[in-house]
């Protein structure tokens, strides 16, 4: 069914993650290089080695973050260099290293920090992990995993399911596109990454919309 927009929308709840605690980023700037050199470099990289949390972590954040942003509604409504209806971008970013203990954790690029995440849940990592080494046994960088607030896009729109997968395919192609331009390189996996979040209690609330694996040259 095609989605339109609701004459009266309705309220949706802040999302109350899991927090254990603030990481605070240092964003970086892409290195220099025309927008058809990332165009041209851009490939699915099935083989990589584990790259700097900073480096991800400034990708992300000038992937994502908001340009401008306003009120109206109830909702805050934002522009971002990646498409979404009615600007509520309701994609979040969720980030986990390949190995050792199981760590997930939330870009919040509009405030420069990542939130570290409670994992009540370590076998769903664990999991996890094993999935993406029998896909990609030579990716050896962090996952990158992307989870979306259906609700919030339900509050405004009937029928919101084609508008939810349209949005987090157009972050995924604006993410693949700025981690070439911080010269990292990444692969979409065929998965959604659910077990992400099973393993901080989100599982009931949010969406998984896709996975990806993003690391430096070999």
């Amino acid at each position: 069914m095609e989605p339109r927009p609701k004459q009266t929308p309705s309220r949706v709840s802040p999302l109350q993650w899991p927090s254990r605690g603030i990481i605070h980023a240092i964003g970086l700037p892409p290195p220099a290089g025309s927008f058809s050199e990332v165009l041209a470099r851009r490939r699915s990289t099935r083989a990589t080695s584990r790259c700097s949390l900073q480096a991800l972590t400034s990708a992300i954040g000038f992937a994502t973050r908001s340009l401008y942003v306003r009120q109206v509604a109830d909702a805050h409504r934002f522009r971002r260099p990646s498409p979404s209806a009615g600007g509520l971008h309701p994609i979040h970013v969720l980030i986990s290293p390949p190995s050792g203990a199981a760590r997930v954790l939330l870009a919040d690029p509009d405030r420069d920090r990542l939130v570290r995440l409670a994992v009540t849940k370590p076998d769903q990592v664990a999991a996890f992990r094993r999935q993406r080494q029998a896909m990609l046994p030579r990716a050896r960088g962090y996952f990158v995993v992307l989870a979306g607030n259906l609700d919030l896009l339900g509050a405004y729109y009937e029928n919101p399911e084609t508008l939810f997968w349209r949005d987090a395919g157009a972050l995924a192609q604006t993410l693949a596109l700025t981690f070439e331009a911080y010269r990292l390189k990444s692969c979409l996996m065929g998965v959604t990454g659910q077990e992400m979040l099973n393993a901080v209690g989100m599982d009931g609330t949010l969406t998984a919309a896709g996975a990806m694996i993003v690391g430096a040259s070999q």
